[in-house]
């Protein structure tokens, strides 16, 4: 907790370090899975990809309530008020519960449409298959992103790295052994992810439950509904779930242009290359995820100047993050294919995979530019600013991919560059929209000292100069 309100800049690296490990080992589920059923063929990593974006979008869910209850938690806890911190974490457990009541009725009824959106073939099978089992654990994925949401809040980062660390190592042990060894192909990967899940979840209620050494509690005494709390949570956790639905539904845009214009060869390609670059990006978001942490604080204490220093220091780690990481891929793009196309199935789609790489990681050094503009707008409870850019981002992705690749006939190098000048574009929009605000905050604050010395409100200062420097 005192992390939070110490030196911004100490604070986000200090907090970045174990979300960068936690995220970078949660990204590396849908990686893992791909590299061992990547031994199966062509028809099985098309399959694991093609399940990706609902699982996504099922993660997506709860880290979108994680997010609003987090920086609810941050907030509070910036105000000095545990009870209201604990208060909050109390309402994100009734949306956990809603949430997951939700979904669940949602697949079982709707499951045909779902699964349709997959198409036909035998990887359209086999992804139905791979997703029904990872649907099956949406009420674990859930309230675990709530325990991260909170443990975040509070500034805890180290006990998500751990968690974390032992899911993953549980998930790349048990892949082999229930693919190849147990005989289960694509289902047996499902279920090693479902596994690790669930050892995920039985440590946070160990932590919460049990122990209960975590600075905000968890309380069923605090489980009556306040509003004015589920509403700030909601504000900001539905706009970042619908923004995590956008992205991932880019994705299925994207396969569906791509299936227009080459086939399975083409999603396979793009699939793998797209798990390798959600990695590389993944210290960016978890530099993001330490900031809005930060600045919440800074915004529930009113320390608006502290928040100018956050993003201004978050942006320019994560544009020099961002080019060491395009730069990485770049050169090693060949080796980091051999990864997805070891075995003599999936060998031919190596050179398209070494040229999408060296194409996409070009928009990585704008995409903090984005990303820390979400951040700044979740801090300060706007959820709704922070989906309009992933809105305008996602949509000029999708919409100059199909125009570089469909209308403009450049087949699929008109789609790599499409994505990658539909990145560059919407971070960049959202950057402009977050430095306009940042200097609105230098403003107010400039007013607030000014009244102060002049012994007035800032609303009676009508005729006075805007700023400071103007007298």
């Amino acid at each position: 907790m005192a992390l939070l309100k110490g030196d911004p800049r100490t604070a986000i690296r200090r907090l970045s370090g174990p979300l960068i490990i936690s995220m970078l080992l949660l990204s590396a589920f849908n990686i893992v899975d791909a590299i061992w059923v990547a031994g199966l063929g062509e028809e099985a990593l098309a399959a694991v990809g093609l399940a990706f974006p609902l699982y996504m979008i099922m993660v997506g869910c709860g880290e979108g309530l994680g997010v609003g209850v987090g920086t609810a938690i941050a907030r509070r806890i910036g105000r000095n008020d545990r009870d209201e911190a604990d208060g909050a974490a109390a309402q994100g457990m009734l949306l956990a519960a809603l949430l997951a009541v939700v979904f669940t009725l949602s697949v079982l009824l709707f499951s045909d449409t779902i699964f349709g959106l997959f198409g036909e073939g035998e990887a359209a099978v086999l992804a139905a298959e791979y997703a029904t089992i990872i649907f099956g654990a949406s009420t674990i994925v859930f309230f675990s992103e709530l325990a991260y949401g909170v443990l975040k809040g509070e500034g805890d980062t180290g006990r998500v790295m751990q968690v974390i660390v032992a899911a993953e190592v549980i998930n790349f042990l048990l892949d082999p052994v229930l693919i190849y060894g147990a005989g289960m192909g694509v289902a047996g990967a499902a279920w090693a992810t479902v596994i690790s899940l669930v050892v995920e979840f039985l440590v946070m209620i160990f932590w919460f439950v049990v122990r209960k050494d975590t600075y905000v509690t968890l309380s069923l005494r605090r489980t009556p509904v306040r509003w004015p709390v589920v509403s700030e949570i909601v504000r900001v956790s539905i706009p970042n779930t619908l923004g995590c639905f956008l992205v991932s539904g880019t994705v299925v845009v994207i396969n569906a242009i791509l299936t227009s214009i080459a086939g399975d060869a083409a999603i396979a390609v793009y699939t793998s290359g797209w798990r390798v670059v959600t990695f590389a990006l993944v210290p960016l978001f978890a530099i993001s995820s330490a900031v809005m942490m930060v600045a919440g604080a800074a915004v529930g204490a009113r320390l608006y100047q502290r928040v100018e220093e956050v993003f201004r220091y978050a942006v320019r780690l994560g544009v020099g993050i961002g080019v060491l990481m395009s730069v990485g891929v770049f050169l090693f793009a060949p080796q980091i294919t051999l990864i997805f196309t070891y075995s003599e199935a999936c060998a031919a789609i190596a050179p398209e995979i070494v040229a999408f790489l060296r194409t996409v990681c070009l928009f990585f050094p704008a995409v903090p530019l984005g990303v820390m503009a979400g951040a700044f707008f979740m801090a300060s409870g706007r959820g709704t600013a922070s989906l309009i850019v992933t809105s305008l981002g996602v949509g000029m992705v999708g919409g100059l991919a199909y125009l570089f690749g469909n209308v403009m006939g450049l087949g699929v190098d008109g789609v790599w560059w499409g994505i990658v000048v539909g990145e560059v574009l919407g971070n960049a929009a959202g950057f402009l929209w977050m430095r306009h605000d940042l200097e609105t905050l230098a403003v107010r604050r400039e007013e607030r000292e000014y009244a102060a010395t002049a012994g007035r409100s800032p609303s009676a200062r009508t005729a006075a100069p805007a700023r400071q420097s103007d007298l």
